[in-house]
C-alpha cells in the first residue's frame, strides 16, 4: 500500500556517495523535478555497491511508493551493480540487449574510439524491463512499471541524468495518465522574507493557519452552490506552510492540495494566490520584492544571490545606482551583485582597497583616521563609503572593512568583526518624517557593526559579512522608499 497516491523515493547507489567522497547533487535535481510534476518526494536513500543491499532497498521502495528513481551503478565496471540489483528485486533474469549493444558500439565508432569489452555490460537489463535514451553518454536508463508503480534508473553522472530527464518525465506522465488520471496534487506559492527571525515569523503566522481563520476572513471567490462539498463544510480550502532559512533569507512555502483536473487546479490556485496575498500584506515590510531578475526572466531560487537580486530590484525601482568599496570581503559583495542578470543597470563602479595605503590614495581615507581608529572602525568604513561615492557619482555607496581571520584579531577587535557604512548622495528632505542629518548638504549615512563567531572559517565569515552588508543597504532603501511596488507571485503546480 503506497503512502500517498503519488509519492516518490529517490535512491542513490554508490560507495562514493555513501562515504561522502561525492556530493549527491542528483537527489536535489530529481526532487525539484518530481515536485514540479506534483509528486511528493517522501524518501531519500543511499545504498552501497552491493547487489543484496540494492535489491532490499528497491524492493521496499516499490512496495511503499508510486515513483522510484535510482541513480548510479549503470556504468561498465565490476562495481556497477544496479542492473543486477534490479534483476534480483524483480526476480527477472538479466539479459543482454543486442540492439543496445550495437548502439553503444556505434557511439564509440562515431568518436573514433575502440569500445572495450566491459562496455557491453551497459547493454544488460532485467527481462521485461526496457531502456530509455541517454543522449550524452553510453549508459542507457532502465525502466520498469506495473499498475502500482514506475521505476526509472539513471546513470550517476549529473549531466547525463539532466539530459535524460525530459524523456523520463514523459514516461512518468504516460504512466499516470494510464493508472492515475485524476490524483491529488500539491500546489505551492512561495514568499521570500528577510529582516526578521524564523521563530518570530512562525509565531506570527500561527493565527493565519488556524482552522477558523478563513471563517472569519473568507477568501473572495465564487463558490458553486451545487458543489457537493458545500453541505459538508469543506468549501474553505486548507493550507499548510514550511519555512527554510539560509543566507539571511527565509523561504516561506504555502501549500494546498487539489485533484489534478484542470477546473479543480484552477480554483485551488486562485484560492492559494488569494490566501498568499493576505500573508504578504501582513509581512509586507519583510517580503523580498521580486519575481523576475532585472532582465525580466523568471528568478531562480539561489540562497547565495537572492538578497543581492532583491537589492538590485529595489535599487532599480528607486532609480538608484550603487557603488561598493570593499576591504575584508575582497570583491565578494560586488560579485554577488554582478551575478544578478541585468545588474549593470544599478551598479557601475566598485573596487577593492585591501591595503591602508590604497584606502588613502584611492578612496581618500584620512591617514590620521587610520592611525587613530585603525582600519577596522566605523570612521574608516564611513570615509571609504564617502570616497567611493565621490569617485563614482552614484546615488548610494556601500563600504566594508573587517577581520575575516583566522589571524589578525585582537581582544578589542576579534576575528569576525566588521564595520559597514552606507552613504546616500541625496539627503532626506527636511519635510520628511524620517530622520534628517543636521547638515542637509552632507549625504545621509548609516554605519553598522557586524560580529560573527571567530571560530567560523574565513570563507564563512566573508560570506556572512557580505550578506549582512547587502541586508543593511536593502533595509535602508526600504525605509527611504516604503511606497515602492512589491513583487508579485503566482501559485506553482509542483
Amino acid at each position: 500500500m503506497h503512502n500517498t497516491p503519488s509519492s516518490a523515493a529517490i535512491v542513490a547507489i554508490g560507495n562514493e556517495v555513501l562515504n561522502g567522497s561525492v556530493v549527491n547533487t542528483n537527489a536535489a535535481f530529481i526532487a525539484l523535478q518530481l515536485t514540479a510534476l506534483g509528486i511528493a518526494v517522501e524518501s531519500h536513500a543511499v545504498v552501497q555497491d552491493q547487489i543484496a543491499a540494492i535489491a532490499k532497498t528497491v524492493k521496499h521502495c516499490l512496495e511503499t511508493h508510486t515513483v522510484v528513481i535510482l541513480t548510479g551503478g549503470l556504468g561498465p565496471t565490476d562495481d556497477d551493480l544496479t542492473a543486477e540489483g534490479l534483476a534480483l528485486t524483480l526476480n527477472f533474469p538479466l539479459v543482454e540487449d543486442l540492439e543496445m549493444a550495437s548502439k553503444i558500439e556505434r557511439i564509440f565508432q562515431e568518436k573514433n574510439m575502440a569500445m572495450a569489452i566491459i562496455n557491453r555490460r551497459q547493454a544488460r537489463r532485467p527481462e521485461r524491463c526496457t531502456f530509455f535514451n541517454n543522449p550524452v553518454g553510453t549508459a542507457p536508463g532502465i525502466t520498469y512499471s506495473n499498475s502500482q508503480s514506475i521505476l526509472l534508473a539513471f546513470p550517476g553522472v549529473p549531466r547525463e541524468l539532466e539530459a535524460m530527464w525530459p524523456a523520463a518525465a514523459g514516461l512518468i506522465g504516460e504512466w499516470f495518465e494510464q493508472y492515475q488520471p485524476v490524483r491529488t496534487q500539491p500546489i505551492f506559492s512561495t514568499l521570500y522574507l528577510t529582516g526578521l527571525g524564523e521563530s518570530e515569523l512562525v509565531s506570527r503566522l500561527t493565527n493565519y493557519f488556524k482552522a477558523d481563520y478563513l471563517k472569519k476572513h473568507p477568501l473572495h471567490r465564487h463558490v458553486d452552490e451545487n458543489d457537493p462539498n458545500r453541505s459538508k463544510g469543506k468549501t474553505s480550502p486548507e493550507f499548510s506552510y514550511a519555512t527554510y532559512v539560509t543566507s539571511k533569507i527565509i523561504r516561506l512555502e504555502i501549500q494546498t492540495h487539489s485533484n489534478s483536473s484542470p477546473e479543480a487546479m484552477r480554483t485551488a490556485s486562485q484560492d492559494l494566490n488569494a490566501f498568499t496575498a493576505k500573508i504578504k500584506a501582513a509581512f509586507l515590510k519583510y517580503v523580498l520584492p521580486f519575481d523576475t531578475d532585472l532582465t525580466g526572466h523568471a528568478h531562480l531560487y539561489n540562497p547565495d544571490t537572492m538578497l543581492a537580486a532583491a537589492l538590485c530590484t529595489r535599487l532599480k525601482n528607486a532609480g538608484h545606482r550603487l557603488s561598493i568599496a570593499e576591504s575584508c570581503t575582497g570583491g565578494l559583495i560586488s560579485s554577488l551583485i554582478t551575478d544578478v542578470p541585468g545588474s549593470s543597470a544599478v551598479t557601475v563602479f566598485n573596487g577593492v582597497a585591501y591595503g591602508n595605503a590604497e584606502k588613502t590614495s584611492v578612496l581618500g581615507v584620512s591617514a590620521e583616521t587610520l592611525e587613530r581608529e585603525g582600519a577596522v572602525s566605523k570612521a574608516v568604513a564611513l570615509e571609504m563609503a564617502q570616497g567611493i561615492l565621490k569617485l563614482s557619482q552614484t546615488d548610494v555607496a556601500l563600504a566594508i572593512t573587517g577581520i575575516a581571520g583566522p589571524s589578525g584579531g585582537t581582544a578589542e577587535k576579534p576575528v569576525g568583526t566588521a564595520w559597514v557604512a552606507v552613504v546616500f548622495s541625496d539627503p532626506i528632505s527636511e519635510n520628511s518624517s524620517k530622520n534628517v542629518p543636521e547638515n542637509n548638504s552632507m549625504p545621509e549615512a548609516a554605519c553598522h557593526q557586524i560580529t560573527l563567531h571567530p571560530q567560523l572559517s574565513r570563507q564563512t565569515i566573508k560570506q556572512g559579512f557580505a550578506q549582512q552588508a547587502l541586508l543593511l543597504v536593502y533595509q535602508l532603501l526600504y525605509k527611504r522608499n516604503a511606497d515602492q511596488p512589491q513583487g508579485n507571485y503566482q501559485a506553482e503546480n509542483k
